[in-house]
């Protein structure tokens, strides 16, 4: 409705920007998107939400960004020189008839350079990546030779305790190669450098295979796993990586802030044209006053008071990968009762995706390294 007055100025800057194939958003006076360019939403795909811009100005003070506004004429975020900082950002206002509305002008994409010669982020990623999980892939192999050597030389107590050492050690090294995951694959997704790559899959057949691999990992902490899925088969054409990683980043959640007989539940349901994962928990609920921060990145929350109970990457990656799948996230919570996240992904098909070859439950159970391991090592027990 705001397109149409001003006598067609919005209208002509809407054109203007899209035929430009600059970077902008129209928000509104609550800072949600109510026009984003193409250009936008590919180098910023959180952008394609509603909510993007504020997610994108997640720390910053709304109501100070408008009075900047209003004294300067427009606001510009500091560019960080941090390397996953956020974007330098300028807003400022587009007066209506009706309303205050906002144009949000963002920074084109820095090339990226190749796999072999990597440049901007990918080069700071790349080098995150060999700095982190070479040392961690030695310690891993070091472990498994420690515990071959324990277990043929030593015997009762004192194998119990070296054995006991070397699981410590272990989790460790789990929950850093979590950690490094977690920041590489959001900081890629964030900043448009993690393309849509669809396969064809029967969607129900994989998710009862996850599923099943899930209920036997989280038992493992003495969590209870409960899950629905239709029967039949339902073909659609979907990045199945993403989805992996915005289920188990939710699983992950409910698994952590859990409390004595917590079960997971998790149901999926077809509609018309989307289907929908709700993954609800029993466990310790989110305060109230917390839940507005809780897709802000690198936001943490403690009952205890502590500065980081997690990195705080969990549910932004979640909402980033759901986002790049053409779907929405919601979630409710009721402090000391549970949390319910649902998913909602759009059904599509195309007959010229590449055919998805699946692992199977035993795959991934087997395979200690698989992705479900790794983002529910904060968790669970993971093998040695």
């Amino acid at each position: 409705m705001y397109f149409q007055k001003n006598d067609g100025f919005l209208d002509r800057l809407i054109a203007m920007y899209s035929k430009a194939g600059f970077p902008a958003a129209i928000l509104d006076d609550d800072f949600n998107i109510i026009w984003c360019s193409d250009s936008a939403k590919l180098s910023f795909p959180g952008l394609s939400l509603p909510d993007g811009a504020r997610t994108l100005l997640s720390g910053c003070d709304f109501s100070r960004i408008k009075e900047e506004i209003e004294i300067k004429g427009v606001y510009t975020s500091s560019n960080s020189i941090e390397p996953f900082g956020n974007p330098p950002i300028s807003i400022c206002a587009l007066l209506s008839e009706d309303s205050e509305l906002y144009l949000m002008q963002l920074p084109s994409s820095a090339p990226q350079g190749t796999g072999m010669q990597p440049e901007g982020v990918s080069r700071i990623l790349s080098a995150l990546n060999s700095q982190y999980r070479t040392p961690i892939s030695t310690i891993f192999s070091t472990l498994s030779i420690l515990v071959q050597e324990f277990r043929q030389n030593s015997a009762g107590r004192d194998l119990s305790k070296l054995l006991a050492h070397l699981e410590t050690i272990n989790q460790n090294c789990y929950k850093v190669l979590r950690n490094c995951e977690l920041l590489t694959t959001y900081t890629r997704l964030a900043g448009g450098l993690s393309p849509v790559r669809p396969i064809r899959m029967d969607l129900f057949s994989f998710l009862r295979s996850l599923f099943e691999v899930c209920t036997e990992m989280t038992a493992r902490s003495g969590i209870q796993l409960f899950y629905e899925v239709p029967e039949g088969v339902l073909i659609i054409s979907c990045d199945q990586s993403k989805l992996v990683c915005a289920i188990m980043c939710v699983l992950s959640n409910s698994c952590r802030f859990t409390r004595e007989n917590n079960s997971i539940d998790i149901r999926v349901r077809q509609m018309d044209n989307s289907v929908s994962i709700a993954i609800s928990d029993r466990g310790t609920g989110i305060p109230s006053h917390v839940q507005p921060h809780i897709f802000e990145p690198y936001f943490s929350y403690s009952k205890d008071g502590g500065p980081f109970v997690g990195n705080g990457l969990g549910l932004p990656l979640a909402k980033q990968a759901v986002c790049a799948l053409g779907g929405t996230i919601a979630l409710t919570s009721v402090e000391n009762e549970g949390t319910t996240v649902v998913f909602t992904l759009p059904v599509t098909d195309d007959s010229s995706a590449p055919l998805a070859v699946n692992s199977s439950a035993v795959d991934y159970l087997e395979d200690r390294f698989s992705i479900p391991w790794i983002y529910l090592a904060d968790s669970i027990r993971c093998p040695l």
